[in-house]
C-alpha cells in the first residue's frame, strides 16, 4: 500500500488507548514516514482496519491498528510494543 500520509486525525479516546500502551501520538505517526508492514485488513465497526507494523524514529517497533480517512489522512485507533514474530515479518519486508 502505497500513498502519501500528511495528516493524522488525533482525539481523547486515541490518545487515550495509546497511552495505556506507553506510546505517544508522535511516536506512532513516524512509523508511517519508514518502511512499514501492512497486514490484512478487517472491517470493524462498519470501518476497513489496518494493523501496521514499522520502526519509530527511536528504533522502537510497533504494531498499530488504524484506518484511513482519506488518501492523506489516518487515524490510529490502539498499538503495542511489536511481537517478535511481527518484527521478523517487517523485516522480511522487500
Amino acid at each position: 500500500m502505497v500513498f502519501k500520509v500528511t495528516a493524522f486525525e488525533w482525539d481523547d479516546f486515541n490518545r487515550s488507548e495509546l497511552s495505556n500502551h506507553d506510546i505517544f501520538g508522535n511516536e506512532a505517526e513516524t512509523v508511517f514516514i519508514g518502511k512499514c508492514y501492512w497486514w490484512k485488513s478487517r472491517v470493524v465497526k462498519g470501518e476497513r482496519r489496518y494493523r501496521v507494523t514499522g520502526k519509530t524514529f527511536d528504533g522502537r517497533f510497533l504494531t498499530l491498528v488504524a484506518t484511513i480517512k482519506s488518501k492523506e489522512n489516518i487515524r490510529v485507533i490502539t498499538g503495542w510494543d511489536a511481537e517478535d514474530w511481527e518484527i521478523k515479518k517487517w523485516r522480511s519486508k522487500k
